[in-house]
């Protein structure tokens, strides 16, 4: 069997690295019967230094991957070493390019030991996320294509971020194009949806709580609709400054429209809580993939999002909408569309949602690209 090694930011029961973790976790799953999977990751959350509850020192158990927790102190080169030779890994995959303190010790562990090394994008080199600190990420990549040495693979998840790539990693870099693996649901798995009223629509927002996800567009939005909208924000507070922007223009907001903060969404409960709503909103300005998307869809959740993502062919189902956020005018009248859909209306659309599903993934396929990246 195939030995994988992960490196990833963060992992379970860790809350607050988004859907990075989603990534990994449904790759673990798909492929847990051919790779046996070794994972390193923080040993907290996001922002924080306090160690996760219910982890141990040494090799946990998580689902179908070994996973070691590390402090930011044990990330060094020499422990990266002796975890390589201890596991012998047939691959390393990186997923994340802008993590100082790992991505460029296993680069240069990886070409020293030769060991196939695959470094997932995650959309950090597309332009809306690159606006975020540029210059210093600019500094960074160069620093990356200097020690990186020439048998890098780069993960791509869409045309798009294949293009970002070539032009910063070069023309010549080789990468392997496949989309992240979604979270595939059996539709007779899922609780019955909650009764919807006629004139009103209950809004969800699954993200981390940052610019780039824009969330203080959609509150805007909110202004310009006349039907009852409840909304509720799930996510960790990643920008406390932009949450408290967010927040003065929630408190200005029209009685018709209620909206509350409910804190981390476990994944746990997430068939309970999604079964109480009937639209999921994300206007980003950047998506490299978009988990919680393909998670509200796979709840049978209709979907309103930016056209920043890799799921624009929704336009062509009866699935959800996503538009360029100039046109925000769409965005209003597709809300109070939903609002104004009877409980009838809501229960046949799931069956719109799965066919929508099955036209935008080829599973087999996608399987199929995984393994000779990760194994070939």
């Amino acid at each position: 069997m195939n030995k994988v090694l992960i490196f990833t930011p963060g992992f379970y029961p860790a809350k607050t690295y988004g859907g990075p973790v989603a990534s990994i976790s449904n790759l673990i799953e798909a492929f847990a019967k051919e790779i046996e999977f070794f994972l390193i990751t923080s040993d907290h959350e996001l922002n924080d230094k306090k160690c996760l509850s219910g982890v141990k020192r040494g090799w946990n158990q998580v689902g179908f991957a070994k996973v070691l927790y590390l402090s930011d102190k044990e990330m060094t080169r020499k422990k990266f070493e002796k975890i390589i030779d201890q596991i012998s890994p047939d691959c390393i995959y990186l997923n994340a390019i802008f993590h100082k303190l790992s991505t460029p010790q296993f680069l240069i562990l990886a070409r020293r030991k030769k060991v196939k090394c695959v470094l997932a994008i995650r959309g950090g080199l597309c332009e809306n996320a690159l606006q975020f600190g540029r210059i210093k990420k600019l500094i960074y990549i160069q620093f990356l294509k200097i020690i990186k040495g020439k048998d890098v693979t780069y993960h791509s998840t869409s045309p798009e971020e294949t293009a970002t790539i070539r032009k910063y990693m070069g023309k010549k870099a080789h990468i392997i194009e496949v989309s992240n693996i979604p979270l595939l649901r059996n539709p007779l798995d899922l609780p019955n949806k909650s009764w919807k009223e006629k004139g009103t629509v209950r809004m969800i927002f699954v993200s981390r709580i940052h610019p780039i996800k824009n969330l203080d567009y959609i509150i805007d939005i909110l202004n310009n609709v006349s039907s009852k909208v409840q909304f509720d924000i799930y996510g960790p507070k990643e920008k406390r400054d932009y949450w408290e922007k967010c927040e003065a223009k929630i408190q200005r907001l029209p009685p018709n429209i209620q909206v509350h903060y409910c804190g981390f969404l476990d994944k746990s409960v997430r068939d309970e809580i999604f079964k109480n709503y009937d639209l999921f909103v994300l206007p980003t300005l950047s998506e490299n993939f978009g988990h919680a998307i393909s998670e509200a869809l796979s709840e049978h959740c209709n979907v309103l999002i930016s056209n920043n993502t890799p799921w624009n062919d929704i336009n062509n189902f009866k699935a959800g909408r996503a538009f360029d956020l100039n046109e925000k005018e769409r965005f209003s009248d597709y809300i109070e569309h939903i609002a104004q859909m009877t409980n009838e209306e809501i229960v046949d659309n799931r069956s719109d949602i799965d066919d929508y599903l099955r036209s935008h993934f080829n599973y087999d396929c996608m399987k199929n690209k995984y393994f000779e990246m990760l194994c070939h």
